[in-house]
């Protein structure tokens, strides 16, 4: 779920507790006491964000963890990493380290890194029961996202730039500093005696958002000018998203084995932009994806359905589309689309393929078990693929169904109900 950001807006002074107070409060509730956790690379913006969520929560008696990603990219990352744990410390703060291992990308490492920090840090929020991960964007990256959107031409959701609350996989990301310029930033800094780390990549020219910062630096339009025509187009989104959930509750079912079914004629008489705007959250929900379906790949689809046109089946965005019958088209997630393949251990909770949550009880004690698809495996005993008597779902569905391995044996298929 993603809302517009927050209409208030700072000057380029020390930001106070009163009025980050209020920054934060828009982002609300929070539960009391709260618990949040802050991401802080060392930079100006984050290690801010910090201090003033510490004094926040230490104020309503809460608890806060500071959070810095060591991408393993720099030498000096883990240095700095511990550099700012002995800062935290000084002022009360627990601070923990968390490292992005494994092999790195030789392209697209920026987006990679991102990725990878995301993932790091939802997944500690998620083990600690930490709800509200803080973010320390501002005025100014606000104001560079819309540039670089602008210049990519992309649509109305895209220009609406970054918004202040993002709900995903059980943790809500919030963004209070959207309304604050990075000089307000470092001056609340230097208000409270605290040092911090220049990021050099800020100063790299082959990533495009540096070359936008040093253009738009340049021009007449401020960043301030920007960030509000974001918050502007940011509201008028929040308002089509409602209208978008609303028609998705009436013309979309979901059914909680991973598909769902669309209403032909809903969606072929609905406002143009809404129903667009329904079919890429679809698209998006059951073909896992992180971001949206671009308006063009859908053109396909939805003309079908706006022109009521005949077609079997079509794939778009990792699903497969059926059309059942005259009424009803079913959405699935194409089967060839499905390659994740987790281990699974008691206690823990994996997110598989983009749709599911998987946790294994803590009673259970078989070793080597494994979460793939079904696909055409068959249950001992049950009818095509694994189906037992008497129970009916598309063959599309059934092999894109979560089913548990031990070594090549099938043990679980949970949405069947069936368990060795």
């Amino acid at each position: 779920m993603r809302l517009a950001p927050s209409s208030q807006l700072v000057d380029s002074g020390p930001i106070d507790d009163a009025q980050f107070a209020d920054l934060l409060s828009a982002l609300g509730p929070f539960a009391m006491p709260p618990r949040l956790a802050v991401a802080t690379s060392g930079g100006a913006d984050s290690l801010a964000l910090c201090l003033l969520a510490a004094q926040w929560v230490s104020s309503r008696s809460g608890s806060l963890t500071a959070l810095t990603v060591d991408h393993g990219l720099r030498p000096e990352a883990m240095v700095e990493a511990r550099k700012i744990g002995l800062w935290l410390r000084e002022r009360r703060i627990n601070h923990r380290i968390l490292t992005w291992s494994g092999s790195k990308p030789t392209t697209g490492i920026q987006q990679a890194a991102r990725q990878a920090r995301y993932q790091l840090l939802s997944d500690w929020c998620r083990k600690n029961l930490v709800l509200h991960l803080l973010l320390g964007h501002q005025c100014d990256d606000q104001a560079e996202t819309l540039l670089l959107r602008l210049s990519r031409g992309s649509g109305f959701d895209g220009l609406a730039a970054m918004p202040a609350i993002v709900e995903r996989e059980g943790v809500r990301t919030l963004r209070p500093l959207l309304g604050a310029p990075h000089v307000a930033l470092t001056t609340t800094l230097k208000h409270l005696g605290q040092p911090w780390f220049k990021d050099p990549s800020n100063e790299d020219h082959r990533f495009a958002r540096v070359r936008m910062r040093q253009h738009q630096a340049r021009t007449v339009v401020t960043s301030a000018a920007l960030a509000r025509s974001a918050r502007v187009i940011g509201r008028a989104r929040a308002a089509r998203d409602a209208e978008t959930s609303g028609f998705l509750a009436t013309a979309v079912s979901i059914d909680w084995r991973g598909f769902c079914r669309l209403d032909r004629t809903r969606f072929a008489d609905g406002d143009l932009d809404i129903v667009r705007r329904s079919l890429a959250r679809v698209i998006g929900c059951i073909g896992g994806a992180e971001y949206p379906i671009r308006r063009a790949r859908l053109a396909r689809l939805l003309h079908a359905i706006r022109d009521r046109a005949s077609f079997v089946a079509l794939t778009l965005g990792g699903c497969h589309v059926i059309a059942e019958d005259i009424d009803y088209l079913l959405v699935c997630r194409e089967a060839g689309r499905v390659t994740a393949t987790a281990p699974l251990r008691p206690g823990a909770t994996i997110y598989w393929d983009g749709r599911f949550t998987v946790a294994l009880d803590t009673r259970i004690s078989a070793r080597g078990l494994r979460l793939a698809k079904l696909a055409n495996h068959r249950w001992p005993g049950g009818s095509q693929s694994g189906a037992p008597t008497g129970l009916s779902l598309p063959h599309a569905v059934m092999q894109t169904l979560p089913a548990v391995f031990q070594g090549a044996k099938l043990v679980a298929v949970p949405h069947l109900g069936l368990y060795d």
